[in-house]
């Protein structure tokens, strides 16, 4: 009579495809995670920039919002889910801004009303919104 199953050394095969299988799934899906951070953040930014050029327009001194309650009335928001840090500032009384995010997906970006460009910043965002430091434009954060 024959005995019917699966030898120890079939089961380890099995085993060790399927734990392969599952490892580039894991970097696969880790890959996939952080570009949508980066575009997430990329789009909150350039969506931020458009924010503030239509309330430095529609503002009767041409200036940019200068704190968070003008930030949040002007309809400044951003995809929280993927950022770390984020830094806003406002220097040269209120002609010029930057803003300089440390995203999840382990890369820091800047953009600022000179270059209007989003850049990665090759430095380590710390810090909330309002920080001492504003690496975007080198000075301080208001």
């Amino acid at each position: 009579m024959k005995q019917r199953g699966f030898t120890i050394v079939e089961l380890l095969i099995v085993i060790v495809v399927i734990g392969i299988l599952a490892a580039i799934v894991i970097v696969a899906f880790n890959g996939v995670q952080n570009r949508a951070h980066a575009t997430s953040i990329q789009s909150d930014i350039r969506s931020i920039a458009k924010v503030m050029e239509a309330a430095r327009v529609n503002s009767t001194t041409e200036r940019y919002p200068a704190n968070a309650a003008a930030l949040e009335s002007a309809g400044v928001k951003f995809s929280k889910n993927s950022y770390n840090a984020a830094i806003f500032c406002l220097p040269g009384a209120g002609t010029t801004w930057g803003i300089a995010v440390d995203g999840k997906d382990g890369k820091s970006y800047q953009y600022t009303s000179l270059t209007n460009k989003v850049e990665e910043y090759s430095g380590k965002v710390q810090g909330t919104s309002g920080g001492d430091t504003c690496p975007a434009i080198g000075t301080s954060g208001s």
